[in-house]
């Protein structure tokens, strides 16, 4: 599957035959910015503004949005799985990884250089980023590549032996062997005590598994599409369920279990409303088609920006302290999501094509 269908285009049209849905674009427009916002938001719920809640409150939940969608996509490919498949999938998301490192390591040695930092260690950061996607020093965000490689190695591995809805079954047990996992927090004492470059992509892989199922159970029975018929009603259900568990979880009263950031069922559920809504919103002509340009401009670059936001906020916060500036956060955020796309839009009419895949 071409990942520009998760972060990057919608639906993996282009603007020509417009098969970009438009609820699935703004989900991800706007899971992107949780994503800034996890990073450089840093804010205590009791000084977050009224209006701003709900986007504190889904903070957590971008990763599994991305980790459903990326699998609800790549379902379709599993029953013709074979090596050039998986190969140029892994090549797909391995390759940003690495490219990836190197860039913010060039970037960040010359800073260290330059403005005489203490940031980096010599190479040893560099490598970590690649094998692991997760080094304090530079890029720690890129651990969501090095798991979904891991489990889209797995699943592919899987359809290889097996055919159909047997892929589903194990998937199912292995999905409910990382509920034990993290349930009994035998999770937590397997990986808590490792190095930083390990505890956490390796962690995250059990945390992980029930969004990778979910998106691929959803798509085999096209479970979304055959609710197409209620999205309304579906609609005010998810909103609704949404809203109860977001009071409950401002309150204190449920939240996310001991972890590495995405175990327990709060945002399972808040993924399930998400992508519910998201896909409720049908492609019936009533956008106009300056906000369906709007939104298949923007979410082609939703890698870019994922994989770039910490160089730019980094850059950007080196460059405040120097001219002695205070920026809000929020809007420190919203800076870094609008220069991270520009920088991905320019990037992506300058680099080669071989190259485009670090943007789109």
């Amino acid at each position: 599957m071409p990942e520009n269908q998760v972060f990057g285009r919608a639906g993996g049209g282009d603007s020509q035959n417009r098969n970009i849905h438009l609820g699935i674009a703004f989900l991800k427009m706007l899971m992107c910015f949780e994503v800034v916002c996890c990073h450089y938001w840093i804010c205590e719920k009791d000084n977050v503004p009224t209006f701003l809640i709900p986007i504190y409150t889904l903070k957590d939940c971008a990763v599994p949005v991305f980790m459903t969608l990326s699998f609800y996509y790549f379902y379709k490919y599993l029953d013709k799985m074979d090596c050039s498949i998986l190969y140029a999938r892994i090549k797909r998301l391995y390759f940003p990884q690495v490219v990836w490192a190197v860039i913010y390591w060039v970037v960040f040695m010359l800073m260290e250089v330059l403005f005489k930092l203490d940031r980096l260690h010599g190479i040893k950061p560099l490598l970590w980023q690649m094998i692991t996607g997760h080094s304090k020093e530079l890029n720690p965000s890129m651990w969501y590549q090095f798991v979904l490689i891991v489990l889209t190695a797995v699943v592919s591995l899987l359809a290889f032996k097996l055919k159909g809805s047997k892929t589903l079954v194990v998937l199912a047990i292995l999905c409910v062997i990382s509920i034990v996992l993290q349930e009994t927090g035998v999770n937590v004492m397997l990986f808590d005590g490792m190095i930083f470059e390990l505890k956490y992509p390796l962690g995250r892989l059990a945390e992980m598994v029930p969004y990778a199922f979910l998106g691929l159970v959803a798509s085999r029975y096209q479970i979304f599409h055959r609710l197409k018929n209620h999205h309304q009603f579906l609609r005010l259900i998810a909103v609704g369920g949404m809203f109860v568990f977001s009071c409950l979880y401002w309150n204190g009263h449920v939240g996310q279990m001991k972890g590495f950031s995405y175990a327990g069922g709060f945002l399972f559920i808040m993924t399930i409303c998400l992508l519910t809504i998201a896909f409720s919103f049908q492609n019936e002509g009533k956008c106009s088609e300056k906000v369906r340009r709007v939104c298949e401009q923007v979410t082609q670059y939703t890698l870019g920006i994922y994989c770039m936001h910490r160089l730019v906020g980094e850059i950007m916060k080196h460059a405040l302290s120097f001219l002695d500036l205070e920026i809000n956060t929020f809007l420190l955020c919203l800076i870094i999501y609008a220069v991270s796309y520009c920088v991905a839009y320019i990037a992506s009419k300058i680099l080669p094509i071989s190259m485009q895949s670090l943007v789109n």
